[in-house]
């Protein structure tokens, strides 16, 4: 038998060839893959900057449920930068003569939180404007906090969690149904208190 070492030659050059092209194939869907992930942590990253300071906002309340009207609402800022511009909104029971009492809604606007601070507020710090007169508030309880933080960037922290401010917005449709709103305010300074963990990351 006499090899043709020609077409031999060219029959191992075009497997060879089709060889490198797998492989080139699969090292270049591989990096493809290494690319996208790269980019979805990029992405991540991105994200958990923008909400660094907004991520440390947050709220929590202690009611002693023998006694409704003792609770205690606490709202901590745990960066070392302030928030402007923060609302309040509290859901409320109001007595009415002869009913059970009804669930309100107030709003308490145009509020600042200084860095690594919490706030305690108490049924002595509370009042709530209704028919031209100011009531205090006997029982509260959080719904959310609206704010502004650093960059400017416009937050909803909710009890289910943290939203921006396009996100928001089918969150206050929801809470807003079927609820009456009335203007709040503070009677007094309430308790300010040290963040612990200021400045740590969630």
């Amino acid at each position: 038998m006499i090899i043709d070492w020609a077409k031999l030659g060219t029959v191992v050059a075009v497997v060879a060839g089709i060889g490198t092209l797998l492989f080139s194939g699969v090292a270049t869907y591989y990096q493809a893959l290494v690319s996208t992930d790269q980019l979805e942590q990029s992405r991540e990253e991105i994200q958990r900057d923008k909400q660094d300071q907004a991520s440390r906002v947050s709220f929590w309340e202690d009611l002693d449920g023998a006694s409704p009207e003792r609770y205690e609402l606490h709202l901590m800022n745990r960066s070392p930068d302030p928030v402007s511009n923060l609302e309040v909104i509290l859901d409320i029971w109001i007595k009415t003569i002869g009913k059970q009492p009804k669930e309100h809604y107030i709003s308490i606007d145009d509020l600042n939180l200084a860095p690594c601070t919490e706030v305690v507020l108490t049924e002595g710090n509370l009042k709530y404007r209704m028919r031209g007169r100011w009531h205090p508030v006997e029982r509260a309880s959080w719904v959310l906090i609206g704010f502004i933080d650093r960059d400017g960037a416009e937050w909803l922290r909710t009890p289910k969690g943290l939203y921006s401010s396009k996100e928001a917005e089918g969150e206050v449709e929801k809470l807003g149904r079927g609820v009456t709103l009335h203007l709040g305010s503070l009677t007094k300074t309430p308790q300010v208190k040290n963040a612990s963990a200021c400045g740590e990351s969630n």
